[in-house]
């Protein structure tokens, strides 16, 4: 083999070096679009959402609503009905993310907008109208006592509904 071939047969595999990482780049960047397109972006590259902050979760209590209580009790909750109040929302803090499946009490606000708690504090709240670059839950913790007193008083300020139409997200 002389020189000249080994110079060609260098650049013939320079060349298919650099189409195969072309290659390699292009189908990753289609496997990350194709990716979030269907699910949205990961996780970690989420922006906050500001309609899942504790203020915001009184405000939407107190709009109105509908509360599970349990397996099969319902509430329709009215405008103005004060229970925003109970909730204590200055006393919340940021919380690992967890599936609110034990949640004792879950309030729903629109189709896709919904606050889980659970009797030991543990709140999350959940955004299924936020688009997909913007983060759908948000968990917190919260005084126990909050939680007891808001399951207290929601049979008082709430008035019972039928099994609603829709489904809860969890």
């Amino acid at each position: 083999m002389t020189e000249q071939d080994a110079a060609a047969i260098r650049r013939r595999t320079a060349r298919l070096l650099a189409a195969v990482l072309l290659g390699m780049a292009l189908l990753a960047a289609g496997c990350l679009w194709l990716w979030c397109s269907l699910f949205g972006w990961p996780h970690f590259l989420r922006q906050g959402n500001p309609n899942l902050s504790p203020q915001a979760a009184a405000e939407q209590v107190e709009s109105g609503g509908l509360a599970r209580l349990g397996p099969d009790a319902y509430y329709e909750l009215a405008e103005g009905s004060g229970l925003g109040e109970l909730l204590q929302t200055d006393a919340w803090t940021p919380a690992e993310p967890f599936r609110p499946e034990d949640a004792a009490l879950a309030l729903r606000f629109g189709e896709r907008y919904e606050l889980y708690l659970c009797a030991d504090g543990r709140a999350a709240f959940y955004d299924g109208y936020a688009p997909g670059d913007t983060r759908l839950w948000s968990c917190y913790t919260l005084p126990a006592e909050a939680v007891a007193n808001l399951l207290s008083a929601l049979p008082e300020r709430a008035a019972p509904a039928e099994e609603p139409y829709g489904t809860f997200t969890h």
